[in-house]
């Protein structure tokens, strides 16, 4: 029983990736419309291949019998670039694949080279959005002194004109089914052994 309840609670302790961050609302929906389901975006699927062209959007949804899963499910499949959907894990997560507008191909291309400071203001404006006022995003496309100085002193480096962002890591970035089934097994586990 206990191992059910935390499953429930997994979504709300997922880290967001920067696909989350920076590509997710290149969609047109401000990143709070897919709380409380969103488990995290992927710029890919390990089993299916060709993410740097596919510019295709994978957001992860932990399952939910609520009426307001219902209404983000239906936006989300009517979405104009709505390509596919899949279940998994029995149907407690399921996959939405929408593909980004082709106004932010660009956008996506520079997401994969880490040039967060050369995003369009179109880009830029719908990240943006809903952010709350102690968010980093907006000295992440101005390549910020605040952030520079940080990364210098923790690196223990020049940036000179570097961005101010680390690169994405497609480890985080591109679904892996086993390992996200072995971090779902980790988590519970750990969380047993803190209530023992």
């Amino acid at each position: 029983m206990k191992v059910r309840i935390k499953k429930k609670n997994l979504a709300k302790k997922a880290t967001q990736n920067k696909t989350s961050d920076f590509i997710l609302p290149l969609l047109g929906y401000p990143k709070s419309f897919y709380k409380p389901f969103l488990f995290n975006a992927y710029i890919g699927d390990i089993d299916i291949k060709g993410y740097e062209d596919s510019r295709l959007v994978y957001i992860l949804f932990k399952f939910s019998g609520k009426l307001e899963y219902a209404d983000k499910e239906k936006a989300l499949e009517s979405h104009p670039n709505f390509q596919f959907s899949y279940s998994l894990f029995d149907g407690q997560y399921t996959m939405y694949v929408i593909e980004l507008p082709k106004m932010f191909y660009k956008d996506y291309s520079m997401f994969l080279q880490g040039k967060y400071s050369e995003f369009s203001s179109g880009a830029q404006l719908l990240i943006l959005k809903d952010r709350n006022n102690h968010s980093s995003m907006p000295k992440v496309f101005k390549k910020h002194k605040d952030l520079k100085i940080f990364w210098e002193r923790k690196l223990a480096c020049e940036l000179g004109q570097q961005e101010v962002w680390p690169i994405m890591n497609a480890r985080d970035e591109i679904f892996n089914k086993e390992l996200f089934e072995g971090e779902l097994h980790k988590k519970i586990r750990v969380t047993e052994t803190e209530e023992s």
